[in-house]
């Protein structure tokens, strides 16, 4: 292997160091906000079977004598279309219980929360948590009820003992009849006071992301922005994604625009926001306002007025997400796509004349990677747009029932940038347009988390993003998706092997109500963004034998995929290899020309592999996967190095004394 230190072929997009967090499978929604209890607004479930009891809640009594009735109310509710109604006709004794299973709560922590009542009721009501065997946790009186307008009742619970599988009891004791509404419950203490629950957090900042993707996804089809700004309370509770018959997820519309904008700003990373089309152009243009204006325009004064005075000035818009060939809750034809997203992104950018606009090429399958020639809809979207695009986005997913992992297909994606490279320049030749591959993953369609084999051709196709972003081909790249909840994740049978989103089990972080569990996607890209350095340099390899696909016939390629950059600032070299062999290990003799003055660089190592491809990390078992570190003073000019078989290997050497 041969590097030229002082031979820099391009410069690297550190946006290709992006991520997505999306509304979907209770990543954000029990997940990322820290809020404990799902439904807590009380509405009807989508298929019409809870119309007495809230879906997510359930009620009981201590005392069999007591005889109640419950019903979703839609007179007048607090927020949205319902509340939680409940008629007592006789009262004997004990408590009438609504309730929710599954909070994990630890001893001694406080829990704040917070819900509306009105009614009348002779007695009075309580909240409390508690767990088989250990009841009550904690326990707190809130009185008695008696108004027909709504009012806020406040409590902090305090549990004595931590359990895994707490309820959170709202308790009656009395007759009459009340309704209730918007209950919440949330750790007093979150991240930075921000309403994120921590351990999520410190998971997500670790990777350092350049970049943000939100709010979506497909879930752009559920999402009205405006809902979702303003006090928390009220804001419109609904529906939330839903795809192919899967059961959908409550949006209570906790984490809008501002909570996204302190998150990106908590992690250290640039927002990215995504509109939808559906909601009209005027939205949007609204949507940039609040974000942009200042406090004398009519949306900047409202963001100002929820105690947000300073413009946030997000730079990155998408526009909309995967146009469908079909008529859909999109609103469009995908047809009609590139001459929408033409328009929309003039009346953008006149709005603001700073932001950059991401438009849609082709995303579908496999289609545009393996393409003899540039799609035929990419053709049409730049011929449309080539005035104002900015980045043509790509999503990529391998289907691993059809691509096999370590047979070449991120080399087929790399042929594919320079594909569309070539109609970017006849198309749009006064514009630098670039690639934006806003969703990828290695794995798909699988009943497992991601495991080493996924992870060796994740950090293949990081290497092919560093290569094309530094011949400026690629301009911003990100997986999808940052994370998904495993507890409230679960398959349809019913929809067979294509079960909708069964592939985001190889999200990047999987998590439960208490826990955090990071991939081996998670732990590449942290190896590789720590490793960071801005300068493409020329890199030759000469020791590893040649692979030959088994799924694409003209496909050869080397064992050892390599990158080598350099950070001047901070004197650091860094290679990143990938051994694709399953079998066998490479000993490697790495020359260095050109470098600069360090007689016996130090050369730190970070080494991502294990005894088997199949090799995973769960909730359960976090540590099967790790990165493993070491160090070694290598010869001034050359030295050697083994790869180890099935590994990823991140090496930092030093160019000069400091």
């Amino acid at each position: 292997m041969v590097v030229k230190v002082s031979e820099v072929v391009g410069n690297i997009s550190p946006l290709i160091y992006g991520q997505m967090i999306e509304h979907a499978y209770w990543a954000v929604h029990l997940g990322l906000w820290a809020q404990m209890l799902d439904n807590g607004g009380f509405e009807l479930d989508r298929d019409g079977k809870h119309l007495d009891i809230a879906e997510g809640w359930a009620v009981a009594s201590t005392n069999p004598q007591n005889r109640y009735t419950c019903a979703l109310d839609a007179y007048k509710p607090f927020n949205a279309f319902y509340s939680q109604s409940i008629q007592v006709a006789q009262y004997v004794g004990g408590q009438i219980r609504l309730f929710q299973r599954g909070l994990h709560v630890k001893k001694g922590k406080a829990y704040n929360g917070h819900l509306y009542l009105r009614g009348k009721l002779r007695g009075k009501v309580a909240v409390s948590l508690a767990a088989a065997g250990i009841e009550p946790l904690a326990r707190q009186e809130l009185g008695s009820v008696d108004s027909k307008t709504w009012k806020q009742y406040s409590f902090t619970l305090t549990p004595n003992e931590t359990s895994a599988d707490a309820a959170f009891f709202i308790e009656i004791a009395g007759s009459g009849t009340i309704s209730i509404d918007q209950a919440s419950l949330m750790p007093a203490i979150s991240y930075n006071g921000h309403g994120t629950r921590s351990d999520i957090m410190e998971t997500y900042k670790a990777l350092r992301p350049s970049i943000v993707r939100w709010p979506g996804g497909s879930y752009l089809m559920w999402h009205d922005w405006k809902r979702a700004i303003g006090p928390q309370d009220r804001r419109y509770y609904g529906f939330g994604r839903q795809v192919r018959g899967q059961v959908g997820e409550w949006d209570p519309n906790l984490f809008g625009t501002d909570e996204y904008i302190q998150f990106c700003r908590d992690i250290g990373a640039e927002p990215m926001i995504n509109v939808n089309i559906k909601n009209g152009l005027q939205s949007t243009l609204n949507w940039i306002e609040y974000c942009n204006g200042g406090r004398e325009t009519t949306w900047g004064a409202r963001r100002a007025s929820n105690r947000h005075p300073e413009p946030y000035n997000v730079r990155y818009w998408v526009i909309d997400n995967e146009p469908l060939p079909t008529p859909s809750m999109k609103g469009y034809l995908k047809s009609q796509y590139p001459e929408i997203a033409a328009e929309w992104a003039r009346a953008m950018k006149a709005k603001d004349l700073n932001i950059k606009v991401f438009i849609f090429g082709e995303w579908s399958g496999d289609s545009w990677i393996l393409a003899p020639s540039t799609p035929e809809f990419d053709v049409e979207v730049l011929k449309a747009t080539r005035d104002v695009i900015d980045y043509l986005c790509m999503h990529w997913y391998m289907d691993q029932y059809k691509y096999p992992p370590l047979q070449g297909m991120p080399l087929k994606v790399e042929q594919a940038f320079h594909m569309i490279k070539k109609a970017f320049d006849e198309i749009c030749p006064n514009r630098r347009v670039q690639i934006a591959l806003t969703e990828w993953n290695t794995q798909c369609f699988s009943e497992t988390g991601g495991n080493l084999a996924q992870g060796l051709d994740a950090a293949m196709l990081l290497n092919v993003l560093e290569r094309a972003s530094a011949k400026g081909i690629v301009g911003m790249a990100a997986p999808c998706q940052l994370a998904v909840n495993v507890q409230r994740y679960a398959l349809n049978p019913s929809d067979g092997a294509y079960d909708a989103g069964r592939w985001l089990r190889s999200a990047l972080v999987q998590i439960d109500n208490h826990r955090v569990c990071v991939g081996p996607i998670y732990l590449i890209m942290r190896m590789y963004r720590e490793a960071f350095a801005p300068q493409m340099l020329s890199v030759t390899i000469q020791d590893a034998p040649m692979l030959t696909s088994s799924i694409f016939s003209d496909l050869t390629f080397s064992a050892l995929d390599v990158v080598a950059t350099k950070d001047v600032d901070k004197g650091l070299l860094i290679l990143k290899t990938v051994n694709v062999d399953p079998k066998n290990a490479y000993d490697v003799t790495i020359e260095l020309h050109d470098m600069e003055q360090s007689p016996n660089p130090t050369v730190q190592v970070f080494t991502l592999t294990a005894p088997s491809l199949a090799t995973t990390n769960s909730l359960d078992a976090p540590d099967r996967l790790a990165i493993q570190k070491s160090r070694f003073n290598g010869g001034s000019r050359q030295f050697r190095y083994k790869f180890p078989s099935k590994s990823v290997t991140v090496m930092a050497i030093q160019l000069k004394n400091n």
